[in-house]
C-alpha cells in the first residue's frame, strides 16, 4: 500500500519547506567556492571535524577527526591538507575516496555555536613533504588527503542552541562508557580490563594525554 504522506518530488517538498526569493538570495550569498578570511580562521581554531564520504554505490559514512586546533593545513584559499593518522585500520573513509572522491567536512569549535561546512574533491597522497608538515604526538601523518574546495559556507547553529551541547549544566550526570561496555560483552572480558587495554593503546600511539 502506497503511503500518501511520503515526499517524492521537489514540488512536494517545497509545499512544506517553502523558500522565498529573499531567502534563496541569502542562501546563495553565503555560499563560497573558496576559503575567505573568516572560514580560514575558523578552520585554524577548530580541534574537531566530522568527515563525510560515500562509496561508489552511495553508501555514506561520517567519521569524527580530532587533533590540536589547526591540524588541518590550509595550503591556499582552495586547498586543504587533511592528515590521516594511525587508527583501527578499517580505512573506511579512505576506501570510499578511492571510489568516490566527493567529500564533506563539518568543522566545530567548542563553546561556539557556528558551524562551518566545506565540500570538495579529495585525493590521497603519501608525499613525504606533506606528511612531515603534519606532525602530531611526535609522529608524521600516515597519509594525507588533499581536498580541493568546491563549496564553503557557515551553517545555522540552531542544533547546538537547541541541544545545549556546550552547557555543562545540561550534560548527563555521569559519563557512561558505551563502547567499552559493548566491547567487554563481545570479548567476554571485564570493563576494567578493556578500558586498561584501550589506555595502553593510546600510550603506544603517544596520545595518552591527547594531542596537545
Amino acid at each position: 500500500m502506497k503511503d500518501s504522506y511520503q515526499i517524492h518530488s521537489l514540488d512536494q517538498l517545497r509545499e512544506v519547506v517553502t523558500l522565498s526569493s529573499q531567502q534563496n538570495r541569502k542562501l546563495n550569498d553565503r555560499l563560497y567556492d573558496y576559503l575567505d578570511e573568516h572560514s580560514k580562521r575558523f578552520i585554524s581554531e577548530s580541534p574537531v571535524v566530522f568527515f563525510a564520504t560515500s562509496d561508489g554505490a552511495g553508501h555514506v559514512d561520517v567519521s569524527p577527526k580530532g587533533d590540536a586546533p589547526g591540524f588541518i593545513d590550509i595550503l591556499d584559499e582552495r586547498t586543504l591538507l587533511f592528515p590521516e593518522r594511525m587508527g583501527n585500520a578499517d580505512a573506511r573513509n579512505l576506501r570510499n575516496i578511492l571510489e568516490n572522491n566527493h567529500v564533506s567536512l563539518l568543522f566545530v569549535i567548542p563553546r561556539t555555536k557556528d558551524v562551518l561546512r566545506v565540500n570538495g574533491i579529495a585525493v590521497i597522497t603519501k608525499a613525504p613533504s606533506l606528511l612531515k608538515r603534519m606532525i602530531s604526538c611526535g609522529r608524521p601523518a600516515q597519509l594525507c588527503i588533499e581536498i580541493t574546495v568546491k563549496e564553503c559556507f557557515f551553517h545555522c547553529g540552531r542544533a547546538f542552541n537547541r541541544s545545549h551541547i556546550w552547557e555543562p549544566s545540561k550534560w548527563p550526570e555521569s559519563a557512561r562508557k558505551y563502547k567499552i561496555n559493548q566491547f567487554s560483552q563481545s570479548v567476554e572480558r571485564s570493563v576494567d580490563d578493556c578500558e586498561e587495554a584501550y589506555k595502553r593503546g593510546l600510550e603506544q600511539l603517544g596520545e595518552a594525554d591527547g594531542a596537545y
